[in-house]
């Protein structure tokens, strides 16, 4: 930084952080261990992608049928606004959650979004599911993906009795 003073030039160096201290710790964790189960299926095995997805229908949808919901596939617009997330959530520990603050079919901006997302982390970290760890809200609401597929994933896991099944067929990928 140069700065004037009393007609002569003075410099100064300054040091600035183009990475905040949550992507800091991000990537130095990611740089310590390998990418998680779901990076490595869209990364190395797309083919899997196709029966992890049944899976995870399958499970979302058996949740959801008494709200008479029903998911097509898994695409973040089905859990962009976290209403649908609220529901499988409330479903899967069997919460009654008083939605009039939180029930638009279509939120109207960003900050209703925001707001169920962080709802329905407040609820997963209050039954001890860490999911900070796996994705952040941020991330879904820019239409992450991977974070939707680690979300549903983590939930499957946590809630059904048959998730060894899905584990061993996709740890048991082929090396490319």
């Amino acid at each position: 930084m140069v700065k004037k003073t009393n007609g002569i030039l003075q410099t100064k160096i300054v040091n600035e952080c183009f990475i905040d201290d949550h992507d800091r710790q991000s990537m130095a964790a990611r740089s310590l261990k390998q990418d998680d189960l779901i990076d490595s299926v869209f990364d190395f095995a797309f083919d899997k992608l196709a029966s992890i997805e049944k899976t995870l229908l399958k499970f979302i949808n058996s949740h959801l049928y008494r709200y008479n919901i029903y998911i097509k596939q898994i695409d973040i617009q089905y859990f962009q606004d976290g209403l649908n997330l609220l529901y499988l959530i409330s479903h899967l520990e069997n919460y009654f959650i008083i939605l009039n603050k939180y029930n638009h079919k279509r939120p109207i901006s960003r900050e209703q979004s925001h707001t169920k997302l962080q709802l329905a982390f407040q609820l997963m970290n209050q039954i001890s599911i860490d999911i900070e760890e796996y994705c952040r809200i941020n991330d879904l609401l820019a239409g992450n993906q991977r974070t939707l597929y680690r979300l549903l994933f983590r939930l499957y896991i946590e809630y059904n009795s048959d998730s060894n099944n899905l584990l061993e067929s996709i740890t048991y990928l082929q090396p490319v």
